[in-house]
């Protein structure tokens, strides 16, 4: 969650997908086109954000399929998300406009299909992805994912998902299956890329989870509502879980003694002209 409070791509990234959770969730609890309408427009746009989003598609397509299947040809909802798609290449054309137009410190020139696609599918990257044999995968990867997810979300609260996402494919296995399979969709392209930084990629796997864990504690309160002692004990330890949880972790957190960057940019900000731009032939520069 400490990539959470920064100025980054990933908790907006969430919100997205928080937004496709809940129109989806809502359209099948109302059956009301508005809400499977707003999800057909944020779905394609949310790639305007970040492509991870794509980790979705297979529970999406499934939990419409179970739900519905017959929106999937429905002439309006093709139209609408037909349009969403519209939208998000609007957003991406402004690449061919700048290479077309010659702009300076271009980082990619996206002047044909080819470039385009190398773009968004991350051609600088593609080295590290899914570049892992299966027995690194099991022996290194899928350790180093539990071990991730511990650090971030404690095991007795890791039980309690358990427990509700069992609960939910009891009570309501469409929306389980949505939840379930993104998750492994997210799981999956985290166990298969290869880069440093990976902590900000599970903020939504624990987004996930936290649902889960919601419904989790939702089950045993119910189930303990006539033992009000036992009721209070459970409170008393998910209360006792996270602030536990927010002291150990708070001093990953905790970017308020983080003085030095702020210093460096604002001298070099009081020693230009208004409206300069500042160039660096690296935006990894330190």
């Amino acid at each position: 969650w400490s990539h959470s409070v920064m100025a980054e791509v990933y908790s907006l990234n969430s919100f997205f997908v928080s937004l496709v959770f809940l129109s989806l969730i809502k359209w099948k609890i109302s059956r009301r086109p508005l809400w499977l309408g707003l999800f057909l427009v944020l779905y394609p746009l949310s790639f305007g954000h970040h492509l991870t989003m794509i980790t979705l598609l297979p529970a999406i397509f499934l939990f419409v399929a179970s739900v519905e299947a017959r929106v999937m040809i429905a002439p309006r909802f093709i139209a609408l998300g037909l349009a969403g798609v519209a939208a998000t290449l609007g957003l991406y054309s402004y690449l061919f406009i700048c290479s077309f137009q010659g702009a300076p410190y271009l980082e990619h020139q996206v002047v044909d299909a080819k470039s385009f696609f190398n773009i968004i599918s991350g051609e600088q990257f593609r080295h590290a992805m899914f570049c892992f044999s299966p027995q690194q995968l099991i022996s290194k990867r899928i350790p180093l994912f539990f071990h991730q997810l511990v650090s971030e979300w404690p095991i007795p609260l890791l039980v309690i998902a358990t427990l509700g996402l069992f609960f939910l494919i009891k009570k309501d296995g469409k929306v389980a299956l949505l939840l379930g399979i993104s998750f492994l969709g997210q799981a999956f392209y985290i166990l298969n890329y290869d880069i440093p930084d990976l902590d900000p990629f599970f903020i939504p796997v624990v987004l996930i989870v936290a649902l889960l864990t919601g419904v989790g504690v939702k089950v045993l309160l119910e189930a303990t509502k006539k033992f009000f002692s036992l009721k209070y004990l459970i409170v008393f330890g998910l209360t006792l879980a996270t602030v536990l949880q927010a002291g150990t972790n708070y001093h990953r957190a905790d970017k308020s003694g983080e003085k030095k960057e702020d210093i460096r940019l604002t001298m070099i900000f009081s020693s230009i002209p208004k409206g300069s731009i500042v160039i660096t032939d690296n935006y990894l520069d330190k």
